[in-house]
């Protein structure tokens, strides 16, 4: 997830792309085989609100196997120079792999995780990906969701018990310096009563926060905060968080949030608070009503986002300046399903997109002109 003081976040809370095949005969044998597009981007990640881009991509490697490659942009995507991903290889039938969250504190320090079955494995940078190495929060661990701001990554993570009835609990808020990996654990202030999920988390400065969803009675939507880093929380109920399963977070200042809700049947909310989550409001100008597309805050208060929620596969990129006014189309979207968008200002930006057909595969698209015309971008060599 984007927004942060400076860090780079995939997040992906979902932004992992669904597998998308197509098969062919194999000579001599009654099996076929599964064709991979190779290269293909994942996702996009920005460090804050800077020019600094990462573009995760898969890419073919030995023994039917895929790997991953990793790209950096320091002018918002215009162009790319090659860097270390992390050593990681999965089945070549899936399509976006098992690295499912990538978040840089700062140009330097970063953590990406990798989710297998239930538990996680964490490698972290403090090179600006020159080199990786795995780390351990806690034994067994499982990291539900990091965030970070320029000197302190944060983890909501689950230890899982062993045996073949893997079962996770205790849930905890994990904090540790972004040049170091010395974890340290924290009270979580939301815990699974009355069905709550584990909670979103977003950082910025030394505040942090935390939403849930509960899925019994009383049914509320609750948020936790933090002044000092992850010691102390205050709980209160926030009954425009409502979703059916928890919102997202996005922390564009110490006091300017934005939250995706999702409301099931491909609907939702983005809502917006300028007091640091003690009140909000709902968005407008396409914000309201947000179907499935794809989301960008740019800076505190302005965003970027494709809403599909109108109908139709091919939308506009929309810009609006403040969560209450109206919004300005940016350009025709340069692909049918945009899953992800990363602007630099209102000029320059990047943009994921597939098409629905079978062997429509992830594009990398790029604009200086602010969405009129668009590019292909290839992985750099």
């Amino acid at each position: 997830m984007r927004g942060r003081a400076a860090p780079l976040r995939i997040s992906f809370f979902a932004l992992i792309l669904a597998a998308v095949t197509c098969t062919s005969p194999v000579s001599n044998a009654s099996a076929a085989t599964l064709l991979i597009k190779s290269p293909q981007p994942v996702l996009i990640s920005q460090v804050g609100q800077t020019s600094v881009l990462y573009v995760l991509w898969t890419h073919n490697c030995a023994n039917d196997r895929s790997c991953y490659a990793l790209e950096r942009s320091d002018d918002g995507g215009r162009t790319f120079t090659r860097v270390n991903a992390p050593p990681i290889s999965f089945k070549r039938d899936n399509q976006s792999g098992t690295l499912n969250e990538l978040d840089f504190a700062n140009v330097n320090d970063g953590l990406a995780v990798v989710q297998t079955m239930a538990t996680s494995s964490l490698w972290v940078t403090f090179n600006g990906g020159d080199s990786w190495r795995r780390d351990v929060i806690t034994p067994n661990q499982l990291i539900n969701s990091v965030a970070s701001t320029s000197t302190t990554f944060y983890a909501v993570t689950s230890r899982c018990a062993g045996g073949a009835n893997r079962s996770c609990g205790s849930d905890q808020l994990d904090s540790s310096p972004a040049t170091s990996t010395l974890w340290s654990a924290h009270a979580l202030p939301l815990t699974r009563e009355h069905d709550a999920g584990l909670p979103a988390l977003a950082a910025y400065g030394d505040d942090v926060w935390l939403t849930t969803q509960e899925q019994a009675k009383p049914f509320r939507s609750l948020l936790a905060i933090s002044y000092d880093g992850g010691t102390t929380f205050a709980v209160r109920s926030q009954p425009l968080l409502n979703s059916v399963a928890g919102c997202s977070l996005s922390a564009t200042s110490s006091v300017t949030l934005w939250a995706q809700c999702d409301q099931g049947m491909m609907t939702g909310d983005i809502v917006f608070s300028h007091d640091g989550g003690a009140t909000w409001s709902y968005g407008h100008g396409g914000l309201s009503r947000f179907g499935w597309g794809a989301f960008d805050p740019i800076s505190p208060f302005a965003a970027t986002f494709v809403n599909y929620f109108p109908g139709g596969r091919l939308q506009a990129v929309r810009f609006v300046g403040t969560a209450s006014g109206p919004s300005r189309s940016l350009g025709r979207a340069p692909a049918e399903g945009i899953t992800q968008l990363t602007f630099v200002g209102t000029e320059q930006g990047l943009v994921l997109g597939h098409g629905y057909g079978v062997g429509d595969f992830a594009t990398l698209y790029e604009t200086n002109d602010g969405g009129v015309r668009w590019r292909t971008s290839p992985l750099a060599t």
